[in-house]
């Protein structure tokens, strides 16, 4: 019965805590590479990207040499990975399980944070650095100017900052089951060992 009684205390403990969890703020921005313009390539987009997409990849290597591992779905977040307070700079793979592909020459840019203005200012930083760090790659190689890749943020502006937060309601129902579930798991092998 003290079982019962002591699962049941930790359980609705569990529970309030789940309710109460407070959520994150977090701003996510896309940072496109762009061909040089040119007489030959007016628009900038017309042209492979093979060499646009080895430069993001180095230039993401460099920002965050220590990525997080890659989501299963593009549609995953950093917070959605756990990350709660800290950044990530990837080059987005469009490849398989055993074949990782890169399709596309942008740099997915996510910050999270428990404060807004912590969670901008981060976003900020990153955003200057990543066309610093090209910009110090190509010098290094001596491109000429008009040969510059350049970047663009879509959706172009100031990233959005915004708080985001499961479910409580859900949050709370889970740690319930658990915590009975648990508890009656607890009982049952008190009761066997009783025996």
């Amino acid at each position: 019965m003290l079982t019962a009684i002591c699962g049941l205390v930790v359980t609705l403990a569990g529970a309030m805590v789940a309710r109460k969890a407070p959520g994150v703020f977090f701003a996510q921005t896309q940072v496109r590479f762009v061909i040089p313009l040119s007489s030959d390539n007016p628009n900038g987009l017309g042209v492979s990207t093979r060499s646009l997409i080895s430069a993001a990849g180095v230039v993401a290597k460099i920002v965050d040499p220590d990525p997080l591992p890659p989501p299963n779905d593009e549609s995953i977040t950093i917070v959605g990975m756990g990350v709660r307070d800290g950044w990530s700079v990837t080059l987005p793979q469009t490849g398989g399980q055993f074949v990782p592909g890169h399709t596309e020459p942008w740099l997915d840019v996510q910050v999270a944070g428990s404060n807004p203005d912590e969670v901008k200012a981060q976003m900020d930083q990153l955003l200057v650095r990543i066309p610093k760090v090209l910009n110090d790659l190509e010098q290094q190689r001596q491109v000429s100017a008009e040969n510059l890749i350049r970047t663009k943020l879509v959706p172009e502006g100031e990233p959005e900052v915004t708080y985001l937060h499961g479910s409580r309601s859900r949050s709370a129902l889970a740690v319930l089951i658990l915590g009975v579930s648990l508890t009656g798991a607890a009982m049952a092998l008190l009761r066997r060992v009783a025996r």
